[in-house]
């Protein structure tokens, strides 16, 4: 009955909220190779990050990478942020004019900010007077 929808709820949940920082950073991998081709610099073959980082050395989007690489090998917890991610935006856009920039923000939209759980049951919670 509903003790067994509840279990079944709560096990789905647990397993939703299990990803890993590994399979979070293959996401992230798997964007960052899909971004590259939908702006028209497609990733050759055998490039690895360390050189594509290289590549964008003194620009915002060197951080992307940069923290893409921390994460995949176990010495970063966290995603690109959105300002790096609009850095790398920015990159893939520069020099193709409106087109390529427009592009760009296809290859690599921007990401729906989203407070943090517990932020959100704070901001639910009922204010006392």
């Amino acid at each position: 009955g509903a003790g067994a929808g509840a279990i079944v709820l709560a096990r789905r949940r647990r397993r939703a909220a299990a990803t890993t920082v590994a399979e979070a950073a293959d996401a992230g991998l798997a964007e960052l190779q899909r971004a590259l081709r939908r702006s028209g610099r497609p990733a050759a073959p055998g490039l690895t990050l360390e050189a594509l980082a290289r590549g964008l050395a003194g620009t915002g989007a060197e951080q992307y990478v940069r923290t893409l690489v921390a994460a995949r090998y176990g010495y970063g917890s966290r995603g690109p942020t959105r300002v790096e991610r609009a850095a790398l935006r920015s990159e893939l856009g520069a020099g193709r004019g409106v087109r390529g920039r427009l592009r760009a923000w296809w290859a690599l939209p921007p990401r729906l900010a989203l407070p943090a759980p517990s932020e959100r049951a704070r901001r639910a919670a009922p204010r006392s007077r």
